[in-house]
């Protein structure tokens, strides 16, 4: 069956077109020129009534050009009333050019009022150019609350420098808004591209998404952006090619709103090739408010280049708190450093505290000159030796109870401990080994043999 079959069909022209659709479905393509379209028609209540749209599953193809195009249409409810949008199950492409792209439309309005959009399941797909995509719409207005429930959406960005959000924007009043993520599908495509898993709002709840990277310099963080509350869903980050940094949560950022809370999700991330910075959460800058991170239990799996791998995220503010989640770390082939909980910017205002997690660092018999920066026994943490074939007796060669210097593959300088993995393994010396920094007097409960 076509995906064309069954459908109304509205051209454009060579030129800058404004395109609207009806609410069947429909099929409207701008060919070329700088096109504005919008899946459906506008609905516009001048009352206190409720005004609602439900979308129709469009095809809409921007073709050649700069190009904004709106899954389904918007809808404005009079001042006291309420704006209801449903978005439907959209395929948007933008072609050749630098577009914009909604998977559903907008929900708009009055002063005090509310605008509620729920996502359509949409695939949407930018083309070349350097492009901006959303998996939702918009919901809200500058002074009117917005709700957003984000649908399951699939983005490709395609070759350019594009930006990705898996939902849509609520978040640009000054009023109390709310996004809930859906699952997504994210892919950057060639190029160095810049990916959310969900979208803006004051408070934002991520879904479970999936971010692909491709080729290209790609910063990637799994939820989206809050102001000031954020709790992290559990998602997928796989890099690609390319100098990327990834974090398995999102931004928080306290404009006049605080104090700053990010809740970690349970994300895996894995790096591609190329030196690579990983972190298990997001970010909380909450300036001159109080900011807390309370990270989630990642999984997180550096490559072949030389990887900076964080298993918690970062907080700053007036008085920022850090709970590490129990995060579970692999550098991977390559010199990589390692710190299993994550960092705080003291203050010069407020008490600040970082309490780290049970962190299990992972090391195989193939991989290259690793550092690990905060290593605690305190705090639980552990070393796991993963395919090595090592006992703790082949590390505790003189069998005094814990590594230092008279043991064979261990050195230690009285504040670092060196453990030289493959040499124990009765491989080559110096090039598959960790280090401990200030950390002295492991014992076996600090190890896993696995």
């Amino acid at each position: 069956m076509k995906l064309t079959a069954g459908l109304r069909f509205i051209p454009g022209t060579t030129g800058p077109d404004l395109l609207h659709g009806t609410l069947r479905r429909d099929w409207i393509m701008g060919l070329n020129g700088a096109d504005t379209i919008g899946g459906d028609g506008p609905v516009i209540l001048d009352s206190s009534e409720p005004a609602s749209l439900t979308g129709a599953a469009d095809l809409l193809d921007g073709g050649d050009g700069d190009d904004l195009i709106y899954g389904d249409g918007s809808v404005t409810s009079g001042l006291g009333g309420t704006s209801l949008l449903k978005g439907g199950d959209d395929a948007v492409l933008g072609g050749a050019g630098n577009d914009t792209l909604y998977g559903d439309g907008a929900a708009l309005a009055d002063s005090g009022d509310t605008a509620v959009l729920t996502g359509g399941r949409d695939a949407l797909t930018g083309g070349s150019g350097n492009d901006v995509i959303y998996g939702d719409g918009r919901a809200g207005g500058a002074f009117a609350r917005g709700d957003l429930f984000g649908g399951n959406d699939v983005l490709d960005g395609g070759r350019g420098n594009d930006m990705l959000w898996g939902d849509g924007d609520a978040g640009f009043g000054r009023t109390t808004s709310v996004l809930v993520g859906g699952r997504d599908l994210l892919k950057g495509g060639a190029g160095n591209d810049t990916l959310y898993g969900d979208g803006r709002a004051q408070s934002v709840t991520g879904g479970h998404d999936t971010l692909h990277g491709g080729d290209g310099d790609d910063l990637m963080m799994g939820d989206g952006l809050a102001y000031p509350t954020l709790s992290g869903g559990n998602d997928l980050l796989l890099s690609g090619a390319g100098r990327d940094t990834l974090f398995g949560d999102g931004e928080v950022g306290v404009v006049y709103i605080g104090p700053g809370v990010l809740t970690g999700g349970h994300d895996t991330l894995r790096g591609g090739t190329g030196d690579n910075i990983l972190w298990g959460d997001g970010t909380v800058v909450a300036g001159g408010f109080s900011a807390s991170l309370i990270g989630g239990d990642d999984l997180l799996f550096g490559s072949d280049g030389q990887d900076r791998i964080y298993g918690d995220g970062s907080a700053s503010g007036s008085g920022a708190i850090l709970a590490g989640g129990n995060d579970t770390l692999h550098g991977g082939a390559g010199d990589d450093a390692l710190w299993g909980d994550g960092i705080i910017t003291p203050s010069s205002v407020g008490v600040d505290s970082l309490t780290g997690g049970a962190d299990t660092f992972v090391f195989g018999p193939r991989g290259g000159l690793d550092t690990v920066m905060d290593f605690r026994q305190a705090d639980g943490d552990c070393i796991l030796l993963l395919g090595t074939g090592l006992s703790w007796r082949q590390l505790d060669t003189n069998r005094s109870g814990s590594l230092g210097d008279g043991d064979a593959y261990v050195s230690s300088n009285g504040t670092d401990t060196v453990i030289d993995i493959g040499a124990a393994c009765l491989r080559a010396a110096g090039v598959n080994a960790v280090t401990l920094l200030d950390v002295t007097g492991l014992v076996e409960a600090d190890f896993t043999f696995a």
